[in-house]
């Protein structure tokens, strides 16, 4: 798989030299005009869920480490900490209080929080 901004032009030159690639990430002037500011950003997909059931993926490289599952962010009154969605830390009997910071936005296609543009 090839990503990062990578363009059209660019794909065919690697297609040609018969680079080892069979799948091209593209994106962003798939979905954006050429005249209009993008932002590059990354995302890794880290749980998938169908009709089978759900499976954790994880990146496998000597460089790059993911850590496979759906994260979630906890706001203590100190300090932040990044654990498993499934996981609650503020929950046993005398933990601290915590507050779960990501939220879902969209489920099965619907938007269920509305956007805000600020």
């Amino acid at each position: 798989m090839a990503t990062g901004e990578s363009q059209r032009i660019q794909n065919h030159e690697l297609v040609a030299a018969q680079a080892p690639i069979d799948v091209f990430g593209v994106g962003t002037e798939l979905a954006t005009s050429a005249d209009a500011p993008s932002l590059g950003r990354g995302y890794k997909m880290v749980e998938l869920e169908d009709a089978s059931g759900r499976r954790y993926t994880a990146k496998l490289s000597e460089t790059k480490h993911t850590l496979p599952g759906a994260k979630q962010i906890f706001r203590y009154a100190d300090h932040d900490q990044l654990a498993r969605s499934t996981e609650c830390p503020s929950c046993p009997p005398g933990s601290l209080p915590a507050e779960a910071l990501l939220r879902p936005v969209m489920i099965g296609g619907r938007l269920v929080e509305q956007l805000t543009l600020n």
